[in-house]
């Protein structure tokens, strides 16, 4: 089975449950077009693939992205205006780690991708082993933020048990994290220098 196919699998099996459900930014059709259950013309498809030219299934492929893009950015727009305006109690029922940790883990953790054990085997069937592709700016700054506003929430709900050596600690990981994330950046554009190698040294 290629890469592709392997992830849209696991993509159904986690959300085959949802797929139906009432609300949310996507109707059903949708959900089954980014799931590969649907071509993305709306007929029974292979992996959401359009039949046709290929000028054709790129235009097609480029008109639907961008709708999903736009339904998106609005519906996390959404998602704001609930956290801002709802109670505490309303929030917590909807907003919570159990909900949140899937977003995050795929935000941060994947897309995985697999390739072959040994070079040229995936073309003959061989073992494929899984691998996080690389990671990137985008996703390097939301998870400084994480970093940030997380230990900055924590810090400020338990005053009374955060000594002077946890302070450092936390501040030396938002440094840590600003740093870190200047490195993907081009080095005429960082605003960091890097650390004395020194001060870590006995």
């Amino acid at each position: 089975m290629e890469a592709k196919d392997r992830n849209r699998q696991k993509a159904i099996a986690a959300f085959k449950l949802y797929i139906n459900s009432r609300g949310g930014i996507f109707r059903k059709n949708r959900r089954k077009q980014l799931l590969g259950i649907l071509g993305r013309g709306g007929r029974m498809g292979e992996g959401g693939k359009l039949e046709g030219s290929g000028k054709m299934e790129k235009q097609a492929k480029s008109t639907f992205w961008y709708k999903v893009r736009s339904s998106v950015r609005v519906g996390l727009v959404d998602v704001n205006l609930f956290v801002e305006v709802a109670d505490r109690d309303d929030v917590n029922q909807v907003v919570t780690k159990e909900t949140l940790e899937p977003i995050v883990k795929a935000l941060l953790l994947k897309p995985t991708i697999y390739v072959p054990v040994i070079a040229g085997s995936e073309k003959e069937g061989g073992r494929q082993r899984a691998v996080r592709e690389p990671p990137d700016l985008v996703r390097a700054e939301i998870a400084m933020l994480l970093i940030k506003y997380g230990f900055g929430y924590l810090k400020s709900m338990q005053m009374n048990h955060i000594t002077s050596s946890h302070r450092r600690t936390i501040d030396d990981a938002f440094d840590l994290s600003n740093y870190l994330v200047e490195l993907f950046k081009p080095e005429s554009e960082r605003r960091y220098s890097p650390p004395n190698q020194s001060e870590y040294r006995e």
